[in-house]
């Protein structure tokens, strides 16, 4: 039964008058080639003739299509041929099989011995049943069909659409296949990931990933990497086995995928999934699904009916006449939101036409109305779908391109107790109600007859009795600290510090966990001096809040930062906001000291008698500044006149809490020099006092590197100078440079 799909390609039928009993094994095929015309078989070149698929029994000799590892003149290891064998020994094999050229000239088409023949060798594949004369077949009537239109009447075209729309069904609500069931390199092979849009408040753009069935095992984390240092590590395992969303910088592409540990290995191949980014040059269409998902297409003309987002680029933003009403979502792009559904604002249009982009006619277009599902169910595959009780019916509005004739379109409808179909009457929009339908799995169609009018698709659920519905209540736990959903408010837990909330390869952290309404959105952002939204959510069938999501977009902040807020924002249930403070100790600042200095002192001799300070900031003095609590800010600070050879001044910041903001101020001076063994000179004391004056500060820390001072602004007292090797090594030295150097300890 599986022959027409899995063996012979199907290009065809013919009706054939022959005198032998058809079934469902045969099939006809043309014949290629003159080695088999003998003038009498009627297997001439370009002929049709019948075979039978894997014929049950047969004797030898018998004309056959055969298959083998053999290499025919004509058609290489397919041949049709006179199959010609002994009787098959107690192995199975034959001792002497001879294919057989019909046609007797044998200098073009000689016969082809095979000797010691097995069935790895040589195979009947079908026997030649007979071949057919012009008069004994004829194309079976086909219906009338206009061009560019569908046939959405007769039974045999009704059958296709009805069964494409069970396969679609089917294929929603199929579940995934376990890595055991599945071939790991025909399933890698079928991987991909694309660029969807979603709204601006969720982070606007995000790529869209797996499941990555056949994902190597021992792969534990993958790394999304872009330009301009843009990164992201996601565990493997999520991606394994649902889909996933990831938000991302609209200017941080392209994307490349890596497997965390294995870089450098060729075989851990993850180049399938590369995203490209959009373009800086045009608007970025995408079309907003019935899950709410932006689905990115190509076309610059958009439809009526349909609901649009749009990435636009602040240079096409700035070349538009009329500038559209579009939301920032970092620097260089916006998100214009666009539902053509009702007429379009004369406004609109032209904004649409500055942006390089027209409307055409409406696509046809199905949404649920009136009747509220009692319930939302996700599929397999992380799509969203409603779940309606058989009573009220579901009711669906049709709307899209405006039909003259009655039955121009036709609403289809595919369930567990089979297909109906409905002729829609002329006009627009059309509502319909689905009555009569028992529990299981649904999918409506609404088609077209006209080819150039895509269909359009709801899948849905109907279910005996209504669900006992979630309680609208959030629950938030930071290390017993707890707040709970007080709608239109923010509640804000004790500030502790985030930085042990979980590790980047960690499934959950014991440390956070979290509650909300099945499926429930969540919305998570970290706010310092600005909000920046890290990354979207929602809750599990179970209510249970993944928190990897969470914590691993914000884990280099939680470590690297001494303040800032990690929000939680449920929608209309109100937020929560982690406070995040860590105030360093002595002790993890003296262990931080140290590691510096075993393994990057070498170096820093070596580029600080250089003078190199460009190459030291960042892999010596940003890690060491932030260990005594402070920000480098890495821009020179200019002042009037040349500064002294080999020497160089940067700020350091200092965040602090004030309130319900965060601020970040200079607070110091670093100084770099060249060499702290010997006194400053007056010059470059001078040139000290001018940068204080100049930033209104009075504190400096001068370093060459692995010596460290303190001094004020018009002192002229020789300063107190440490070394970090030995700061690192003795615990009353460490203190006594901290009371000097470090602040907020």
């Amino acid at each position: 039964k599986r022959a027409q799909e899995e063996v012979v390609e199907t290009i065809g039928w013919l009706r054939v008058s022959t005198g032998h009993r058809l079934n469902r094994r045969m099939f006809v095929a043309r014949i290629e080639g003159h080695s088999m015309d003998d003038g009498k078989s009627g297997l001439v070149d370009g002929g049709y003739a019948v075979f039978e698929l894997w014929p049950p029994t047969f004797d030898s000799p018998i004309n056959a299509l055969v298959r083998g590892s053999f290499n025919d003149p004509e058609t290489g290891s397919y041949a049709v041929k006179k199959f010609v064998s002994d009787a098959r020994d107690k192995k199975g094999r034959h001792r002497l099989v001879k294919l057989v050229s019909l046609n007797p000239d044998k200098t073009r088409f000689p016969d082809i011995p095979l000797a010691r023949a097995t069935d790895d060798q040589v195979t009947v594949v079908a026997r030649v049943v007979s071949p057919l004369a012009a008069d004994q077949y004829a194309r079976r009537p086909r219906p009338v069909r206009r061009p560019g239109r569908r046939d959405l009447t007769s039974s045999e075209s009704v059958a296709e659409i009805v069964e494409n729309l069970a396969s679609h069904t089917e294929r929603f609500f199929e579940s995934l296949p376990s890595d055991g069931d599945v071939a790991a390199a025909e399933a890698r092979s079928s991987w991909c990931a694309e660029l969807v849009c979603l709204e601006p408040e969720t982070g606007g753009v995000h790529i869209e990933v797996g499941p990555l069935l056949g994902l190597w095992s021992f792969v534990k984390q993958l790394r999304v990497r872009g330009a301009a240092g843009w990164e992201t590590t996601m565990l493997a395992s999520n991606l394994r086995l649902r889909t996933t969303r990831i938000a991302v910088a609209a200017g941080s592409g392209p994307w490349n995928w890596q497997a965390v540990g294995f870089e450098d290995d060729a075989d851990v191949d993850f180049s399938a999934l590369a995203v490209g980014p959009p373009s800086m040059e045009s608007v970025t269409v995408f079309r907003v699904d019935v899950a709410g998902v932006g689905r990115q297409i190509a076309s610059t003309v958009l439809s009526m009916g349909q609901h649009y987002r749009l990435l636009v680029p602040d240079a096409v933003m700035a070349s538009a006449a009329v500038r559209p009403p579009a939301i920032p979502i970092g620097a260089g792009w916006s998100i214009w939101d666009i539902d053509l559904s009702s007429a379009l604002a004369a406004q609109e249009l032209i904004s649409l036409r500055g942006l390089g982009l027209e409307v055409g006619e409406a696509d046809a277009r199905l949404e649920w109305v009136l009747v509220a599902p009692a319930a939302w169910g996700v599929s397999p595959r992380g799509m969203p779908f409603p779940r309606f009780l058989p009573d009220p019916a579901p009711v669906v509005a049709i709307d899209g391109p405006s039909t003259d004739d009655n039955g121009a379109a036709t609403l289809f409808l595919h369930g567990p107790d089979g297909n109906q179909s409905l002729p829609l009457p002329a006009g627009r929009p059309h509502l319909a109600r689905l009555i009569g339908l028992v529990p299981g799995r649904y999918s409506v169609m609404v088609l077209h007859d006209r080819t150039a009018i895509p269909p359009e698709r709801l899948t849905f659920e109907v279910i005996a009795r209504s669900p006992s519905g979630p309680i609208a209540r959030w629950e938030v736990n930071a290390k017993g600290a707890v707040a709970v959903s007080k709608p239109g408010t923010v509640s804000v837990l004790p500030a502790q510090d985030l930085a042990a909330f979980g590790q980047p390869a960690a499934e959950a952290s014991p440390d956070l966990s979290i509650t909300a309404p099945p499926g429930w959105p969540v919305r998570v952002s970290w706010r310092e001096l600005a909000e920046d939204t890290v990354s979207a959510t929602h809750a599990d069938a179970n209510g249970k809040v993944d928190t990897h999501p969470i914590l691993a977009p914000t884990h280099e902040r939680r470590v690297r930062r001494s303040m800032g807020d990690l929000m939680l924002d449920f929608g209309e249930l109100g937020a929560a906001v982690l406070r995040h403070e860590r105030r360093p100790t002595p002790a993890t600042i003296r262990t931080r000291i140290d590691e510096l200095v075993v393994g990057r002192g070498g170096t820093v001799k070596r580029l600080a008698l250089a003078g190199a300070y460009a190459d030291l900031v960042p892999i010596w003095y940003d890690p060491v500044c932030s260990a005594l609590g402070y920000d480098l800010d890495a821009a020179p600070i200019n002042v009037e006149g040349e500064p002294p050879a080999h020497v160089a001044a940067h700020r350091l910041l200092h965040t602090e809490r004030h309130g319900f903001a965060i601020e970040r101020h200079p607070v110091r001076i670093l100084l770099l020099v060249e060499d702290l063994s010997v006194p400053l000179s007056d010059s470059v004391l001078a040139w000290i006092d001018e940068v204080c004056a100049c930033e209104q500060l009075r504190d400096v820390l001068v370093s060459d590197g692995l010596r460290w001072a303190g001094h004020r602004r018009t002192s002229r007292l020789a300063p107190r100078v440490w070394d970090l090797a030995a700061v690192a090594k003795d615990a009353d030295e460490c203190m006594a440079f901290l009371r000097v150097a470090s602040e907020g300890v």
